[in-house]
């Protein structure tokens, strides 16, 4: 079952990037703060409808830590984070951490572009 349309359900004034974001999120500079990121991820999270475990593991993934990593952190077996990164993966039509990342880094983007003009997009 697809997911519906987060910006169509949250009207115009919504602050939230589309997940199909310009690719030239690359250019973006690199001053995001650590909670700034942390909403991203919370975006994402919630845009492609992750569960709440899922959303846990996801700010490790972005972090490059190893399935083994995430286990010990989040107290569960390297089989579970697989099953969640899968999933995640899936939801988010992504196919390795690169995509991942870039996913990211489009969200970062949007959501510097949305803070430049005062949350007016």
């Amino acid at each position: 079952m697809a997911a519906p349309d987060p910006d169509a359900l949250a009207g115009p004034s919504a602050r939230r990037p589309r997940h199909d974001a310009p690719e030239d999120a690359e250019d973006a500079s690199d001053d995001m703060s650590a909670s700034d990121s942390l909403d991203v991820l919370e975006l994402i999270a919630e845009d492609f409808g992750l569960t709440r475990r899922e959303a846990e593991v996801l700010p490790h993934l972005t972090g490059g830590r190893s399935a083994k990593g995430i286990a010990q952190a989040l107290y569960v077996s390297e089989s579970t984070v697989r099953s969640h990164t899968q999933r995640i993966y899936r939801k988010a039509n992504l196919h390795s951490r690169d995509d991942l990342l870039n996913l990211v880094q489009r969200y970062e983007a949007a959501q510097r572009a949305s803070d430049d003009d005062g949350g007016n997009r």
